[in-house]
Order: C-alpha cells, then structure tokens, then sequence
C-alpha cells in the first residue's frame, strides 16, 4: 500500500498518474497525523513537503517517533525554488524528489514511486 499525504489539488493529479500506472497498488490518501493513523499501514509514504508546511514536516516527525512507521520508507516531493529537501532528510526522509514543471511529467515521478512501492517488502 502506497499512502500518499498531500493537498487535495496535488492529490488527485498524483493520484491519478499513480493509479494509471500501478492500479492495483492500493493508494491511500491523508491530509494529517490523524488519518494516517487511521489508515492500515504503508509500505511507503509519500509526503508532499509543499503541504502545509508545517503539517508536512510535522508528520515526517511523528512517523520516524513511531516504532511501527519507523521502517517505513518517506519519499518528498518538493517544488523548484523551496530548500525543503535539507530538513526533510535531516528528519529521516529516504529520498526526497523535485516535482517537474510541467504537469505531464509527473508521470515519470508516478511510475517510479509505483515501481519503488511494488519492490518493498512489508515493515514488520
């Protein structure tokens, strides 16, 4: 399961790419810690550091604190122009990758997160 925490404009155009690619990976999506914890858990987690700002960073936090979320690989997706990429490593990020400018390339992004996803054994 791919569980994707961003805002709903940027959700639903990753979701889609994601899902046109990889349908039967099993996204699910959050818009804070609360409905992460109310989704099963991941097998990766992709942020998008644009979010909220704090929000974002906040919940990367949270799940590197929890025992269960700790093994659970974070992908960042940040925008041209934003440093955010320092301070989501600095709090446990896996990798963190820059969104492209235009729109239709975000396709590539889409199928390499499903492939990376579709790759990984679960976290015990």
């Amino acid at each position: 399961m791919l569980l994707v925490l961003t805002d709903e404009r940027a959700a639903a155009s990753l979701s889609a790419r994601i899902s046109k690619v990889a349908p039967d990976l099993g996204l699910h999506h959050a818009r804070d810690r609360q409905e992460v914890r109310s989704q099963p858990l991941p097998s990766v987690i992709v942020l998008d550091l644009d979010m909220a700002f704090d929000t974002a960073f906040e919940i990367l936090s949270w799940a590197r604190s929890q025992p269960l979320y700790r093994q659970v690989p974070v992908i960042g997706l940040t925008s041209p122009g934003h440093n955010h990429a320092d301070r989501a490593y600095a709090l446990g990020a896996n990798c963190c990758l820059l969104k492209p400018s235009e729109p239709a390339q975000m396709d590539g992004i889409a199928q390499g997160i499903a492939a990376y996803a579709s790759l990984l054994a679960k976290p015990s």
